[in-house]
């Protein structure tokens, strides 16, 4: 088989059993998997970890690291995505836990709104400015709340996936979701059209 022909099939292939090719040591299986998953991983890591760009890029390097000499901890009778995701979940959560990131987000987001409300209206778009207030906001959002927020609306899981990854039962993530969009509805009130 050509390696044309290779790469075809490992295009064709599920996430699951991508993840058993990858525990033989298959590396055409792994570069499929980065290719499927390193973009929405970094994004759902610059949400959840304040922007710090260096810091998402390590994350990532480290969660596809891990899946690379862990593959075998995978239960192939799961969803690879939210398997992975709560992975990706459990990393951000040990990072708040160890640097106490909440008082670290709330200096950061009192300069940041500083630097977004120095922008000239003229120049900012409102999409633009509705983006960055609605980042500043989630920022100051408990991070148990915003994970489950951002799996959501961002990344399209579903509540009972979100409360598989969070290890909490379904009530408890549609409360978190509601606590969410009750806050960002208040504070985003600006952006709403007028009747």
């Amino acid at each position: 088989m050509n390696i044309q022909t290779e790469m075809k099939i490992v295009t064709q292939e599920s996430d699951e059993s991508l993840v058993e090719r990858i525990g033989l040591g298959d590396k055409p299986a792994f570069d499929e998997l980065y290719k499927r998953y390193n973009k929405q991983l970094f994004s759902f890591f610059m949400k959840m970890l304040a922007r710090d760009r260096e810091k998402c890029e390590d994350f990532l390097q480290d969660i596809f690291l891990r899946l690379f000499e862990k593959s075998n901890y995978f239960d192939s009778s799961r969803k690879f995505k939210p398997w992975f995701y709560s992975v990706a979940h459990n990393m951000v959560k040990n990072e708040y836990k160890k640097l106490q990131v909440r008082q670290i987000i709330s200096r950061d987001a009192d300069t940041e709104n500083v630097r977004v409300n120095g922008h000239n209206p003229e120049t900012t778009t409102q999409e633009k400015f509705f983006s960055e207030k609605l980042d500043l906001l989630l920022m100051k959002i408990d991070p148990e709340k915003k994970a489950a927020f951002l799996l959501k609306y961002k990344e399209g899981f579903a509540i009972n996936e979100i409360a598989e990854m969070q290890g909490v039962k379904e009530g408890t993530i549609k409360s978190r979701l509601f606590y969410v969009k009750k806050y960002l509805s208040q504070e985003l009130a600006e952006f709403k059209p007028n009747a």
